[in-house]
């Protein structure tokens, strides 16, 4: 639609008023199927070709965020996480960074920040979430959106620990610490979002693997729960061997709470 715009010189909302006059409404100007054929075959193509510019741009913004920030190790962010989510003994991931000045544009305001980079199946850098912290607390910053999501989430994951047998599956970074800190074997996962989930198959090869994805204790008529029944039957129609386990409780209870609670053991 944008290049029907440019070319033709009309308005976005003009572009799909002719797409759709064109294909799917009764036609004005009678035209043979060979020439619909061809134009939807050139519209679906335009759309591939702006789909991939679109992702070409996110990676090297998602680059070129991974080039400013830096090791963990030391920083307000690891301090987030040893005593704030008590991430307490272990070893924390590669895919794990610092950013010592990020634009949160909402507060006009730069906060030191947690960043998380996942990748595709390729290993590129696609996409990042990154979570705003206090600098004199290293608690997360009193700002209404505490946590960004930047990039292509589809399709990406940020690796927690790798491993063989079992691959779990975590929406949120801080679950994914937990089950390593708690000491569980096998790969783990970060989604970066509960709908993101339903593609972590792309980065399994075998699907006799057993795949648990780790969810909060949501209310079962909640839209959170709804959603991760959904991507459990995805996987499973897709061949997957998966099951869902959540913590005890309710009112959204996560496995960090546990660790927080309860200790790693």
């Amino acid at each position: 639609f944008k290049y029907i715009s440019k070319s033709q010189n009309i308005s976005y909302g003009e572009a799909i008023k002719l797409v759709g006059n064109e294909i799917n409404a009764p036609q004005h100007v009678r035209i043979s199927e060979e020439e619909r054929i061809k134009r939807q075959d050139a519209l679906k193509r335009q759309a591939e070709f702006e789909e991939k510019a679109k992702i070409e741009k996110s990676q090297q913004k998602t680059q070129k965020l991974y080039e400013a920030s830096q090791p963990i190790e030391g920083t307000i962010a690891e301090c987030y996480l040893r005593e704030h989510r008590k991430i307490e003994s272990t070893k924390l991931p590669d895919s794990l960074r610092f950013i010592s000045n990020f634009k949160d544009y909402d507060s006009d305001k730069t906060y030191p920040a947690l960043a998380a980079f996942a990748r595709n199946i390729e290993g590129k850098l696609t996409s990042a979430q990154v979570t705003c912290l206090d600098p004199h607390t290293a608690n997360k910053a009193d700002i209404e959106v505490k946590k960004r999501s930047l990039g292509v989430i589809k399709s990406s994951a940020v690796e927690i620990q790798a491993g063989q047998g079992a691959t779990y599956v975590a929406e949120g970074i801080e679950t994914a610490l937990s089950l390593k800190e708690a000491g569980v074997g096998g790969r783990i996962f970060v989604s970066l979002g509960l709908s993101n989930m339903a593609n972590i198959g792309s980065h399994i090869k075998d699907k006799n693997e057993l795949v648990i994805l780790c969810c909060d204790a949501d209310d079962p008529t909640s839209a959170a729960w709804k959603s991760s029944e959904r991507n459990l039957e995805k996987l499973q129609q897709e061949g997957f061997k998966v099951s869902i386990i959540r913590p005890q409780g309710d009112k959204g209870r996560d496995f960090n709470d546990v660790l927080k609670e309860e200790g790693a053991k």
